[in-house]
């Protein structure tokens, strides 16, 4: 897709990292994500241009999904990005330049440990710190002899979890932390989840528990016995609900004004939110990538660019959203087939009519329909 592949000289994590999984301040997707960015730094300079597509394959995560997974890496100061050249963005680990596993030949049993400052947060010390190798945490967590007490996989479920409780009730769990892991271990073994499959309910069950929809599991106890359940709302849902903000419900109380056929009405609060987030999202990376033009170029493909990006972003106007979804009423009125789901509809980047409408946008100015497929491979590469 136009991006220049690199080197892969493979995974390595530090030690640091795997306590922070520990710790439950990262999962393992997020660990990954770290180790394969850090695999693609050249070791001739240059960081890792990969893009979020590029990044989220091995994960089976979509770039969105890597989007917030960049944020949140960026803030604990374990992602850096080093420089952007107008179309790719460079990104590298905290460690990518200090540990000696990027030289050839390297003894793997003489890497510097990642500097202690990193694991901000981390309020306590493992009195294995500073014996523990690049692996010693995993190799823990799949200790057959550790069938009959939870594993440090249940611990950091169970905090994780008594964290998300604890935000939500602003209270302290009444349940004890060895209690909640002990659950996790019975759905793991008793019950036959998989790790990767309850690692995916917890972040989810995490990140909405407020949600009126959702079942209430403020213990390992009630999340087990729930468990199912979760699982039943994440699949009902369909797209992962969204917090509506003032500006989605204002085009929401207007489009509701309307007769949306099939009881899909009730979805208008959830596809305009995601609609107004990609709109924003979608805007903010256009001005980043105008701000890389230079201001005045002698290079007239480089000032056709920018005349390019200025009338783009002209063409967002406030009502852009509410007459998106103007233009689906009008769609699915007399739509005898459709099914009801507004889900498809909704504004975002991937949405054959939003391609057409890019492509009419940029042929209205007599620049080829195909710089579009270009310019959103631009965007999806910037953070």
């Amino acid at each position: 897709m136009g991006e220049r592949k690199q080197q892969f000289t493979g995974w390595w994590i530090p030690a640091d990292i795997v306590n922070l999984f520990l710790d439950g301040k990262l999962n393992s997707k997020e660990m990954i994500l770290l180790a394969n960015i850090d695999g693609m730094v050249d070791r001739s300079g240059e960081g890792c241009h990969a893009s979020n597509k590029t990044l989220g394959k091995p994960l089976r995560v979509s770039d969105e999904t890597v989007r917030r997974m960049l944020q949140k890496l960026k803030k604990m100061d374990l992602v850096i990005e080093t420089g952007f050249d107008g179309r790719r963005r460079f990104l590298e680990t905290a460690w990518s330049r200090s540990c000696p596993h990027k030289t050839v030949g390297s003894d793997p049993t003489k890497m510097t440990r990642l500097n202690p400052l990193l694991r901000k947060g981390s309020n306590k010390t493992r009195e294995d710190d500073s014996s523990s190798s690049g692996d010693g945490g995993f190799l823990k967590l799949h200790n057959p002899k550790n069938k009959s007490k939870p594993s440090l996989f249940d611990k950091a479920c169970a905090r994780q979890l008594r964290e998300a409780v604890k935000k939500f009730t602003r209270t302290l769990p009444s349940s004890k932390l060895s209690t909640d892991a002990q659950s996790f271990r019975l759905l793991r073994e008793q019950n036959g989840i998989s790790q990767e499959r309850l690692e995916n309910v917890l972040d989810w069950f995490c990140d909405h528990i407020k949600n009126q929809f959702v079942p209430r599991a403020h213990s390992g106890k009630t999340f087990r016995e729930k468990f199912i359940k979760i699982e039943d709302a994440i699949e009902r849902m369909g797209e992962t609900p969204v917090e509506v903000s003032e500006r989605a419900e204002k085009i929401v109380k207007r489009l509701q004004e309307w007769k949306w056929p099939k009881g899909s009405a009730s979805q208008l609060p959830t596809v305009v939110q995601q609609s107004v987030e990609f709109e924003d999202l979608f805007h903010k990376r256009l001005v980043k990538l105008l701000n890389a033009e230079p201001d005045k170029s002698t290079n007239s493909s480089q000032g056709r660019r920018r005349n390019m990006f200025n009338h783009i972003l002209e063409s967002f106007h406030p009502d852009f959203v509410f007459q998106w979804f103007t233009t689906v009423y009008k769609q699915v009125q007399n739509w005898e087939a459709w099914n009801g789901n507004l889900t498809p509809h909704r504004l975002h980047h991937n949405a054959e009519k939003f391609r057409q409408y890019g492509r009419q946008l940029l042929i209205s100015r007599g620049i080829p329909e195909r710089q579009w497929d270009k310019l959103m491979e631009e965007v999806d590469a910037c953070v």
